[in-house]
């Protein structure tokens, strides 16, 4: 282990697995070999589908659970609700960062915890009779209204995105569906971050029917 892996804060990362179970195994061995994973937990979210099956590591730090029913990804947020630690950063199935990506991302979020931060996002625009949504906005450094697919976020924003949850009354966090980006994108006190950390390699699945979940 590296010098500047002992300096760097004890980071939770979390991977959800539902649609594309094949491509957990190279962001685990990705994220591994950054200085900054202390642990990866990675869930499988769709029952009927063993990750044991697609995953293999003897790493302590790898963590998998199965769930037993179906799960969107604001399970990311209620794992990290039970987590130790305070820095926390979930990489969507059809991302493959590299090493270098992830801790530049890390160190942006411990930089300035104020707000989440990310790779990807989408800007709205609202006009007297519509709203404008612009999406695919990365490599580019600025603030976004809503990050996606790749999220580096704080103990305390996970708290605020359940207080925001509870505002609207929701009482099974599944009824959200793939919103989950946009609560997770609000709970800063300021607006979130998107970051140019070079080109991002994603799955050719990722705007597929049927498998990506904004489809």
């Amino acid at each position: 282990m590296t010098q500047a892996s002992h300096r760097a804060p004890f980071v939770t990362f979390i991977l959800l697995s539902f649609a594309r179970p094949r491509n957990l195994q190279r962001i685990v061995d990705t994220l591994l070999k950054a200085d900054s994973c202390r642990r990866v937990i990675v869930s499988n979210n769709q029952p009927k589908i063993d990750i044991r099956d697609f995953l293999k590591s003897a790493d302590d730090r790898v963590e998998i659970i199965q769930q037993d029913v179906a799960w969107g990804p604001v399970n990311r947020y209620h794992i990290a609700r039970n987590c130790p630690g305070d820095f926390f950063v979930s990489i969507d199935d059809d991302v493959f960062l590299t090493p270098a990506q992830i801790d530049r991302l890390v160190g942006e979020l411990v930089t300035d915890p104020s707000r989440p931060h990310g790779v990807w996002g989408q800007l709205l625009r609202v006009d007297p009779d519509k709203i404008n949504l612009f999406s695919g906005v990365h490599r580019i450094n600025r603030e976004v209204d809503v990050l996606n697919c790749v999220y580096a976020f704080t103990k305390a924003q996970v708290r605020r995105c359940f207080e925001l949850l509870d505002l609207l009354r929701l009482k099974d966090l599944r009824e959200i569906g793939p919103g989950d980006d946009i609560f997770i994108s609000m709970s800063g006190d300021q607006a979130p971050f998107c970051h140019d950390v070079g080109p991002i390699d994603l799955c050719p699945s990722h705007d597929q029917d049927h498998v990506a979940r904004f489809c």
